[in-house]
């Protein structure tokens, strides 16, 4: 599964229609394995910058929200990709999106790595949300700076921060 929005060097700051509403994901409890929903943010003044999640599988997504010109906001079933033009890299502009996900084959137990990849200069953050609640709230947020011949795993955490209703 691939998808992907393409603003073709268009300065984008609203929204993508609406998706239809997903099921009510069910308030998880001890030992029970998702599906709960979670938001992603990825913000970046690299070129570009790849970012996977491993230790859960993430269904449904929708692009919920892009800040700035992008070339690029995709992601293929694995990996989060992030594109701006080159301008906006040399001025280093910030560009951002946020993925609405539903995740699964995920237990209390169970550890996210995060693993980045991004282009040669400025930094990303990549922010992960608890939406369980009226209104999704950060649980665990990482910055790097710097480049990459490829991807490099700079955080590890508790997918519990996910299955805990949001307080």
């Amino acid at each position: 599964m691939r998808l992907s929005w393409s603003c073709g060097n268009v300065a984008a700051s609203a929204s993508p229609a609406p998706a239809p509403p997903a099921a009510e994901s069910p308030a998880p409890s001890a030992g029970v394995t998702g599906p709960v929903k979670a938001r992603i943010r990825i913000l970046t003044s690299v070129g570009w910058a790849n970012v996977r999640i491993t230790g859960a599988r993430f269904a449904e997504p929708v692009l919920a929200e892009v800040h700035g010109v992008i070339d690029t906001a995709n992601f293929d079933g694995e990996v989060f990709g992030l594109a701006q033009p080159g301008e906006g890299e040399k001025n280093g502009r910030t560009v951002e999106m946020t993925w609405e996900v539903i995740v699964e084959d995920v237990t209390p137990d169970s550890t996210l790595a995060v693993e980045i990849w991004p282009g040669a200069t400025g930094a990303t953050t990549i922010v992960l949300y608890n939406d369980l609640g009226a209104q999704p709230y950060a649980v665990r947020a990482i910055g790097w700076a710097g480049g990459s011949s490829s991807f490099r795993e700079i955080a590890r955490w508790p997918a519990s921060v996910l299955l805990e209703p949001a307080p």
